[in-house]
């Protein structure tokens, strides 16, 4: 037996419907004529209705939910990011902890040479040859100048060792300069021991130098910047060359191992060092140097470390110079 009449039902108990609210929006008659065909008493019409109301409410909290969110997403990662940039990397397990009187001699190059007089320092030997000049009227101080044929006059043995030059071409060299001999026989090494060269731009970005471990900002920053770009000098050309593949993805046996050199300029605030040793070419604001680098997996990081410091052996060694 059909009942003619319609009823409304009411639920005690919080019971969720299975209903496709928005399948239902979409088409209202048919829910009307359905509703009507089994006389359930429900109303399709006020179903839409309110589904549309919830959504738009529920549109409004998330709208105001999501901008206080975002708002603490950005303060939380700018925070986390912040912490995470102050943590070091991996100490080698067998570097010793503590003062530099800790320190273990693990291999001496060459033979410590021993004088019949006491021998000058590197600036007031480098002065009284003129081939060194702290002049402040340039930059300021920490600035150095390295001039003059004396350099090639007082390092000829160095200088032809590295350059490969016959006497008569080393008496001509005018402007060869004992640094640049050095950096183009370094260059060529590593190029020979299949290393990439580069001479790669002597700024980069904020975010490069930051993401590799220096602060470009702030009182105690050892970074210069640029003003009115995001751009600052290198302190290294560590930084160019960990640029050059930011934001790859590199092939684990295809890409990997990369060794990678360059020649750069490198430029340091040095704010914070007072009482060090500043003297001559220490902890000066700018000066040369070639870098070595290398991209590689974790599991061939301490071979290539060992790789890279055989190169620097032999170019110690070959220099005929005293280290340990």
């Amino acid at each position: 037996m059909v009942m003619s009449r319609m009823c409304r039902r009411s639920f005690s108990t919080p019971i969720k419907s299975r209903l496709d609210f928005k399948a239902l929006s979409a088409n209202v008659d048919d829910a009307i004529q359905n509703v009507a065909v089994r006389k359930s008493g429900g109303d399709p019409l006020r179903v839409a209705s309110l589904y549309a109301e919830l959504g738009t409410e529920l549109g409004r909290a998330l709208k105001v939910e999501l901008s206080t969110l975002e708002a603490k997403l950005e303060t939380l990662t700018h925070d986390l990011e912040r912490e995470a940039l102050l943590i070091p990397n991996h100490t080698h397990p067998r570097s010793p902890v503590g003062p530099e009187e800790n320190s273990v001699v693990l291999r001496t190059i060459g033979t410590k040479p021993t004088f019949d007089f006491e021998p000058k320092d590197h600036f007031d030997l480098a002065t009284h040859l003129d081939i060194l000049e702290m002049n402040t009227k340039i930059a300021g101080a920490r600035f150095a100048t390295l001039k003059n044929e004396g350099t090639l006059r007082t390092f000829q043995t160095c200088f032809k060792r590295v350059s490969n030059v016959s006497q008569t071409c080393f008496k001509h060299a005018l402007g060869a300069l004992l640094e640049l001999a050095l950096v183009h026989w370094t260059m060529a090494k590593l190029r020979s021991k299949g290393f990439s060269v580069h001479l790669p731009p002597d700024v980069a970005h904020s975010a490069m130098v930051e993401g590799c471990g220096f602060q470009p900002r702030g009182d105690a920053t050892q970074v210069y910047s640029i003003a009115n770009t995001d751009l600052c000098l290198v302190g290294t050309s560590e930084i160019p060359l960990a640029a050059m593949f930011s934001d790859s993805v590199l092939h684990s046996t295809k890409d990997l191992p990369k060794r990678i050199a360059a020649f750069g300029h490198c430029f340091r605030t040095e704010v914070g060092h007072g009482g060090k040793e500043t003297k001559g070419l220490y902890r000066i604001h700018q000066f040369s140097k070639v870098e070595m680098f290398a991209y590689c997996t974790m599991d061939e990081a301490e071979t290539l470390m060992d790789d890279l410091l055989a190169v620097q052996v032999e170019i110690v060694s070959e220099l005929g110079l005293h280290c340990q």
